[in-house]
């Protein structure tokens, strides 16, 4: 789904306040009821149909008529509005551009700010065909059985963020962490081209990216952290130019833009004027935009001999920890995408390469890891178990449930059996009581009396007390749930407020 802002400027306060209610009423319903909805945003019901129908309209919500009631449910389109009018409040965004790129669970948006610094708008969209066992692989939802795909993505946003500050905090190089909203994440934008795009390096340069790739997998295990997805999609690669030579590029792209704006021009271009904003608008076919995207993702990049390239590490939201139960897995995965990508690409293959057991034998242990920090997911081997798993489980703790109480028969019959060999061993303890005593007085002090054993008699005059006992209180109860009854109290038991319940109460007193 394509993010297109262009209605965002045309709703009004009270379609947003509708739409954050079914945002809302979503954490409990598949379908939020209208009664909902106007319940949670304090809004008129009679007007709430329309806001409704407004936004049904733009696509914001869909309406689903249920058999038990009719309702409506918010969409990925809602969904993205509400996170971008958010991110405007706080000024992190100004205007939002066309999409530089899509992934299996993501789209990449370019945006700029108050200033007219571009910046990169990163909205996860989970659920997507190509990828809908993050569910199985991912412990996004805890201790949750299930979740929508909407809450899953504000979930993976908001671990991508803070792996995202931990990891520009400790010097690594990544994009500049800005500001999260929802399944959003707003980050600096880098002139850097994807490493699956370039297919020529200097000689000196490929053996150098090798080592430096592998250098930041060892450092990244150090610091307890594992990529899980470090290959050519998940990099790019920055040129590095002397000033001099950064001057004549700077001048070199001026006069291309210039010669661009001049070709778009002679095309025919629509100036679209609004509060504070103008902006060139070329009528083009949606046939001719898929072409050019297509052309851009096939566009091959060649490094120019005497430059220099250094690596920016993307995307982060499957990273595990070093005590990961499969860390040793994703580890050795990421080491071969580089060692494979680097034969096929540039023909090059070198023998020295990381390995799990080496870094885990040189593991520091008086740094700060971030794993620590951020709680990734395996960190203190609590792994989240798989749903299916917690099922079965919990269906062979039934299963051994059943057995217990299908052996319960069994185990009576045995503890009958145990309970008189008890008593032929307690007789036995007591003819051999004054041999096993110590001699010792203190010993003697410490050990606890045994009881004495009832005799016949006496059990028979404490069971006949019992037995007593309890017709008193059955008499009494009868006698006080009569008595109620007849003063016309509603219910049977309890002291009744009469003389009469006095009387029968001390009749009934031996």
């Amino acid at each position: 789904m394509r993010l297109d802002p262009t209605d965002v400027r045309y709703i009004t306060a009270d379609s947003f306040r509708v739409l954050t209610a079914v945002e809302m009423g979503s954490k409990n319903h598949e379908v939020v009821p209208s009664s909902l909805i106007a319940q949670i945003s304090a809004l008129r019901h009679a007007g709430i149909n329309k806001l409704v129908s407004d936004l049904a309209k733009r696509k914001l919500v869909s309406r689903v008529q249920n058999n038990a009631y009719d309702g409506v449910r918010l969409t990925y389109g809602g969904y993205d509005y509400l996170a971008v009018r958010a991110l405007s409040k706080r000024k992190s965004i100004y205007s939002v551009g066309h999409r530089i790129g899509v992934g299996k669970e993501s789209d990449i948006n370019l945006v700029a700010s108050e200033d007219g610094e571009q910046r990169v708008l990163k909205i996860h969209r989970l659920g997507r065909i190509s990828f809908r066992k993050v569910k199985e692989k991912r412990d996004y939802m805890g201790k949750r059985s299930s979740a929508s795909w909407m809450y899953m993505s504000r979930l993976a946003a908001e671990r991508e963020f803070e792996f995202m500050q931990a990891l520009h905090k400790f010097g690594y190089p990544v994009p500049t962490p800005i500001d999260q909203a929802r399944h959003t994440i707003v980050m600096s934008f880098e002139d850097a081209y994807p490493l699956r795009q370039i297919v020529a390096l200097p000689e000196d340069q490929v053996h150098k990216l090798y080592s430096v790739l592998m250098a930041l997998i060892v450092r990244l295990a150090h610091d307890g952290l594992i990529h899980g997805d470090f290959n050519e999609f998940n990099l790019l690669v920055r040129e590095i130019h002397e000033e001099d030579e950064d001057e004549d590029e700077d001048a070199q792209n001026t006069e291309v833009a210039t010669e661009e704006l001049l070709q778009i021009e002679s095309k025919g271009v629509v100036v679209e004027k609004g509060k504070g904003f103008e902006r060139l608008v070329v009528a083009q076919d949606s046939e001719e935009e898929e072409e050019e995207e297509e052309d851009d993702d096939e566009e091959c990049i060649e490094i120019a001999d005497g430059v220099q390239v250094e690596p920016i590490l993307i995307d982060f939201p499957q990273m595990v920890s070093i005590d990961h139960a499969n860390a040793e897995y994703y580890f050795t995965r990421d080491v071969d995408c580089i060692r494979r990508f680097f034969k096929t690409r540039f023909r090059y293959e070198s023998s020295e390469y990381p390995t799990f057991a080496q870094v885990m034998a040189a593991m520091p242990h008086h740094r700060d890891r971030i794993d620590r920090i951020t709680k990734a997911s395996g960190y203190g081997r609590l792994v989240q178990k798989d749903p299916l798993d917690s099922l079965f489980e919990r269906m062979r703790m039934g299963d051994a449930a059943i057995e217990v109480a299908g052996d319960s028969s069994t185990d009576a019959a045995e503890e009958s059996d145990a309970y008189e060999d008890d008593e032929e061993s307690d007789a036995h303890e007591d003819k051999s009581a004054d041999v096993s005593f110590s001699d010792d007085p203190s010993v003697d002090a410490t050990r606890k009396p045994r009881k004495p054993k009832l005799d016949a008699s006496e059990v028979a005059t404490r069971v006949a007390h019992a037995q007593t006992s309890s017709a008193r209180r059955t008499q009494k109860h009868h006698g006080r749930k009569s008595q109620a009854t007849k003063t016309g109290r509603l219910h049977g038991g309890g002291k009744a407020k009469s003389n009469k319940s006095r009387v029968v109460q001390d009749s009934l007193v031996f």
